[in-house]
């Protein structure tokens, strides 16, 4: 027999789980800049290769726009804010030391172009936070190792995709083959900051 069934939401995506936007702002305010001598448009056009060291702590950035490789070598827990868009056409390689993680928020659009690889060497440990509802796109089918949470942002690829981590957008378009290696290390990335581990959805 057919029967209506009830199906829940897969997480919590309300602004009073995770206010990305409001995240932003808060460390635009308030960061540790000044720290690694850190000028919040470092990247904001980036036409060489470059490599940025991130200690422990909260940064912020108004924007990335990179025609070359960046490496974020990050040293401990650290969170990088950017009001505005990241735009990455040369791939984004994050190395984190033993214990270190990085989380990505992005206030505007999220693309990589010219399928060079995106991410980390552990993806559990390296996470982008989308705040709004612009375009999450990569061209030219690149490698991903990150976790990537855009609840409210459509993600579009032209060509394949091969991702390890975890993705959580609104709608995902691929036009190639996608290969998803998801990194259950997620679900105990809190251990360490005294949070339980975390429950897989059924």
């Amino acid at each position: 027999a057919l029967e209506s069934v009830s199906v829940p939401q897969p997480c919590n995506c309300d602004d009073a789980f995770v206010n990305i936007a409001g995240a932003i702002t808060s460390v635009e305010r308030r960061n540790d800049n000044h720290v690694s001598a850190l000028s919040p448009d470092r990247l904001k056009s980036v036409s060489t290769s470059t490599v940025v060291d991130i200690p422990c702590g909260q940064y912020f950035l108004s924007g990335i726009d990179a025609t070359e490789t960046v490496f974020l070598a990050v040293h401990g827990r650290a969170l990088l804010a950017v009001k505005g868009d990241v735009l990455l056409h040369a791939g984004l390689t994050v190395m984190l030391d033993p214990g270190a993680e990085l989380d990505l928020l992005v206030g505007g659009l999220f693309q990589s172009t010219g399928g060079n690889p995106l991410g980390a060497a552990s993806p559990a440990r390296f996470r982008i936070w989308v705040a709004g509802s612009d375009l999450v796109s990569f061209d030219d089918s690149p490698s991903i190792r990150a976790m990537i949470y855009a609840p409210r942002s459509p993600v579009i690829a032209n060509g394949a995709i091969d991702l390890s981590g975890g993705m959580l957008s609104l709608t995902a378009l691929v036009s190639g083959a996608m290969n998803l290696h998801f990194d259950q290390a997620i679900f105990s990335s809190g251990v360490s900051c005294g949070e339980p581990t975390a429950t897989p959805v059924p």
